[in-house]
């Protein structure tokens, strides 16, 4: 996948530890826009690629905690069509704990989202690669 436009465009967002620079920030969004260019027949490709044109928007105003939250709501907004979906209630949870690192205002409500989506997830699927620690 890292080879892929969409591949290319997640590995410049580190989302628990390192924000994109301006430069990280462009050339996320030039993958994004190839991988939009490429139509993917792949339902779960085009919605993942949905989600990181949200935080690769091209809006130089944009802060750090408005583009997790721009990011995340799309995540939740997947999770919320496909229920029960460890990918996107993963990804979604992961932008939830990156989020409470960043809004301060919002960072126990964001944990116990995060807590609260994953802890399903666990029990329905103890065996996937999201559910361990390294």
């Amino acid at each position: 996948m890292r080879d892929c436009p969409l591949g290319k465009s997640d590995g410049s967002f580190y989302q628990l530890w390192e924000f994109p620079n301006d430069k990280k920030l462009k050339e996320g969004r030039k993958d994004i826009e190839k991988a939009q260019k490429l139509h993917s027949a792949n339902l779960r490709e085009q919605a993942f690629i949905t989600a990181a044109a949200a935080f690769f928007q091209k809006k130089s105003k944009m802060t750090h905690v408005d583009r997790l939250q721009a990011y995340s709501a799309a995540l939740e907004r997947l999770y919320r069509e496909n229920p029960g979906d460890v990918e996107f209630g993963s990804f979604y949870a992961l932008s939830l704990v990156s989020l409470a690192e960043e809004d301060h205002d919002n960072e126990i409500a964001d944990r116990q989202k995060a807590i609260a989506t994953l802890e399903p997830l666990l029990q329905q699927h103890p065996d996937h690669q999201a559910s361990r620690t390294t």
